[in-house]
């Protein structure tokens, strides 16, 4: 499986630029990656960092994000954010309306990852988000409880998919919604009701 480590600015005008496998960012003074043209990935994209695009060219993820995780071969998962260190992809296609993409998320009920995009859109597909608990084994499900940022944008409002697989910690669940007013996707994450609940809407 080939890896990518950044170790000087990279530009990338092809699909095959990088091959398959991890492409870990590591922050630094300048971006990571340059998109030159219309880019579709299928690789995991670990670390801290920074993927520029030039306008109108985007980067489409058919594989996954993993915000600030480590490790070139097994993912070890980190979360974010590190000081001052962010995950920012300027131009973000996140799945497409063939193949969803896959998001691993971590959070430890004081801090979260998250996406940072200027332009944001997504396929139709269903994507996979995949939510690790970071913090205390002996939480409550109160404290593992709340409403978190996905992803931040400052262009227009992109569409979420209808659809959702999301992987929460055991007893819990999460619910991906659109708040146009902060530009943000945000994550509800709630104790599942126990089985045989009947929930009534008024």
């Amino acid at each position: 499986m080939s890896t990518y480590i950044r170790t000087r600015h990279r530009y990338l005008g092809s699909d095959t630029a990088l091959g398959v496998g991890t492409v870990l960012l590591v922050a630094g003074s300048v971006p990571n990656l340059t998109i030159e043209q219309d880019v579709t990935m299928a690789n995991d994209f670990r670390g801290t960092g920074r993927i520029e695009a030039d306008s109108p060219h985007w980067l489409t993820v058919t594989g996954s994000l993993s915000p600030f995780d480590t490790g070139l071969t097994d993912r070890e998962p980190v979360v974010g954010p590190q000081g001052s260190a962010l995950f920012r992809i300027d131009r973000l296609r996140f799945g497409t309306d063939t193949v969803g993409a896959t998001y691993n998320w971590q959070y430890n009920g004081a801090t979260n990852d998250w996406t940072q995009t200027a332009d944001l859109e997504f396929g139709t597909a269903a994507p996979t988000l995949n939510i690790e608990w970071l913090g205390e084994e002996e939480a409550s499900h109160e404290d593992m409880s709340g409403t978190h940022v996905l992803f931040t944008y400052t262009g227009a409002n992109p569409v979420l998919p209808e659809t959702w697989h999301v992987n929460a910690p055991p007893k819990m669940r999460g619910a991906v919604r659109l708040e146009v007013n902060e530009k943000s996707v945000l994550l509800d994450i709630s104790k599942k009701p126990p089985a045989g609940t009947v929930i009534l809407f008024m």
